[in-house]
C-alpha cells in the first residue's frame, strides 16, 4: 500500500500455510515516490534485513504480481536497485508469480490496516508538568500542532497529594 511497505514470511508445509513473521515500515522520503515494484523489492529488502537468519538457513520463495527476477537481473541497473540486487544476491532467493494463498489474506489485511501516517500538520504534542507543594498541587498541559498552534491549560487539583 501507499502507507506501508510490508511482507509477510510463511511457512508452507502439508498442514497448510503458518504465518510465521510479519514485517513492515513506514516509507520515508524518498520512499514515497517510489514506484510499485521498488516498493514490492524494498519490502523483500527490509525483510532480508530483519530475518536475516531465515534468509541465510532456508531456501526463500516471494510471490508476488511484479517482475522483479527480470528486473534485479538487468544488466543496466544502477542506483539502489543495483544496491539492493548484490544484497539480495547472497540469498536463495526465487521469485513466482502470486498465486492464490491462504495466508496471503492475512498480509493483505495487514497491510491494509496499517495506520495510515498523519500528516505533519495535523499532528499535536503534548507537553505535561506537574507540581506539588504543602499548599496544594497542580499541572499544567500545553498542546501544540504542526503549524505552531497552542494550546495551554493549568489545573489545580484539590485532592491530596
Amino acid at each position: 500500500s501507499s502507507d506501508a511497505i510490508s511482507a509477510v514470511l510463511i511457512r508452507e508445509s502439508k498442514e497448510g500455510q503458518k504465518p510465521v513473521y510479519f514485517v513492515s515500515k513506514a516509507p520515508q522520503g524518498p520512499e514515497l515516490r517510489y514506484l510499485q515494484i521498488e516498493k514490492v523489492t524494498l519490502a523483500v529488502v527490509v525483510a532480508a534485513r530483519k530475518l536475516r537468519h531465515y534468509f541465510l538457513a532456508y531456501s526463500i520463495v516471494v510471490r508476488t504480481d511484479q517482475p522483479i527476477k527480470q528486473l534485479l537481473a538487468r544488466p543496466d541497473m544502477a542506483g539502489r536497485m543495483l544496491k539492493w540486487s548484490l544484497e539480495l544476491a547472497e540469498f536463495d532467493i526465487s521469485y513466482e508469480g502470486r498465486k492464490a494463498l491462504k495466508a496471503q489474506v492475512l498480509a493483505d489485511f495487514i497491510a491494509e490496516m496499517t495506520t495510515p501516517t498523519t500528516p505533519e500538520k495535523d499532528k499535536w504534542t503534548i507537553f505535561v508538568d506537574g507540581s506539588s507543594n504543602s499548599q496544594g498541587s497542580g499541572a499544567g498541559i500545553i498542546l501544540e500542532n504542526g503549524e505552531g498552534v497552542l494550546v495551554e491549560v493549568s489545573l489545580e487539583l484539590s485532592f491530596p497529594t
